[in-house]
């Protein structure tokens, strides 16, 4: 979700599967008249389709589109924030998450190893059927498709060699630089130091109780890497492993 805050003079930018969400919800507690959250909550989905219909924005939303829209110099003197995370990191959670949605075909959890099987199944059948009702478009859109090759791969190894390619490339630099990758965010913070997070809420902006409850987390699956495969996404992410220090 993207969250744009008159009352706080901040912005939000939410890069997928760095946790965005969780602070999303969050955030919704404190919202007051001047406060926009775009996505995530039941009332940031129900207004995304008229955001992205007259302004062009939505959940996951770069930080030079949402600075053109509201206008450089408004948009400079707000704080903004953008979370990250290791990008190999996002790689196995989109696996992880892919596969914590496949109940979306069922009207009860698949309990047992076959019907888990036989889910998975129908759902691999459903992605070859265009526009298949039930498929929700950001299957597709998200990360360049992963989400549909994550089921579609049968492994984990298998899903690294479907997605390595050059999707990944940039792929937390392109939410908080412009293409001339001079940053446009006044504060990055990284998911694996949650401590830095709850206090720029607590601190920094002054939501002394404001709390992590993560969102969205994927099942726990077997995501051993492959030497070959971790070299060359490695390689592939290295403009962000050398940005971010990580």
């Amino acid at each position: 979700m993207t969250i744009i805050s008159y009352n706080h003079s901040f912005a939000f930018i939410h890069i997928q599967k760095c946790g965005g969400t969780s602070i999303e919800r969050e955030w919704a507690r404190f919202v007051r008249w001047g406060d926009f959250v775009i996505g995530s909550t039941p009332e940031g989905e129900r207004i995304q389709p008229v955001f992205r219909k007259l302004y062009g924005l939505e959940k996951h939303t770069t930080a030079a589109r949402l600075r053109a829209v509201i206008g450089p110099a408004a948009f400079d003197r707000m704080r903004s924030l953008a979370l990250i995370r290791e990008p190999l990191g996002i790689i196995e959670s989109d696996y992880r998450f892919a596969h914590s949605m496949l109940d979306i075909f069922l009207d009860r959890p698949a309990r047992t190893p076959d019907q888990y099987q036989a889910l998975v199944t129908r759902v691999k059948e459903a992605l070859h059927v265009p526009q298949h009702p039930k498929i929700p478009p950001f299957w597709y859109s998200h990360h360049g498709g992963a989400i549909a090759d994550a089921i579609l791969a049968g492994s984990f190894e298998a899903y690294l060699a479907r997605v390595a390619d050059d999707r990944w490339h940039r792929v937390l630099a392109s939410f908080v630089c412009d293409e001339g990758s001079r940053m446009l965010v006044t504060d990055v913070l990284k998911l694996e130091e949650p401590e830095s997070i709850l206090a720029f809420f607590r601190q920094s902006l002054g939501f002394h109780d404001f709390e992590l409850r993560w969102a969205n987390r994927g099942l726990d699956m077997d995501t051993r890497w492959p030497a070959d495969l971790r070299r060359r996404l490695r390689e592939i992410c290295a403009a962000d492993y050398d940005l971010f220090r990580y």
